[in-house]
């Protein structure tokens, strides 16, 4: 089953983003923040097809979690949505 990451600091939206995906048939996995995010997947043995990213996050926001992703061979090709419900 392909795995999906969601990192998002709202606990209902990641759960609503979350619930959707594993209804559409992927493995989920959940983050608060980038650094909980960045710690997850370089304990990974199997990389998840798609990264889905908010960018306003306490701890590590998604640009530096953006950062980090190209600074890691293993994980700078991984696919990124992101989606922000900032702004007005």
């Amino acid at each position: 089953m392909k795995s999906i990451l969601v990192v998002e600091d709202n606990t209902d939206i990641r759960e609503y983003v979350a619930l959707m995906l594993r209804i559409a048939g992927y493995d989920v996995i959940e983050a608060e923040n980038g650094r909980e995010a960045l710690d997850r997947l370089e304990r990974m043995q199997a990389i998840p097809c798609l990264l889905i990213l908010d960018l306003m996050m306490p701890v590590m926001s998604g640009p530096e979690l953006l950062q980090a992703l190209s600074e890691r061979r293993r994980l700078a090709h991984l696919p990124v949505v992101v989606l922000s419900a900032g702004g007005e």
